[in-house]
């Protein structure tokens, strides 16, 4: 199933949490199940991510984690599943 991310920041910039994601610890928790990815900077204090992802069930306990670690560092996380339109 293919998922838009996108993420407000708050004061955070982009170039950190950048660092963040893609930390090797960070990579290894999304390996196996999560990607492939466009990840993109969409402001100064945002970023969109367009992954796809292949177990929903570890989905649901990574933004679990996400959620939490976010509420520490005032980043909010809004997804969306992306559904095929039959008009394309």
């Amino acid at each position: 199933m293919n998922y838009a991310f996108y993420v407000d920041l708050g004061d955070m910039t982009y170039e950190t949490w950048y660092g963040m994601y893609t930390d090797p610890d960070a990579l290894e928790k999304r390996e196996g199940w999560w990607g492939p990815e466009h990840v993109a900077k969409s402001g100064e204090n945002s970023a969109m991510i367009f992954a796809q992802i292949n177990d929903e069930e570890k989905l649901t306990d990574h933004m679990a984690f996400v959620r939490k670690m976010s509420v520490e560092k005032g980043v909010k996380h809004h997804f969306y599943r992306l559904v095929p339109d039959s008009r394309g």
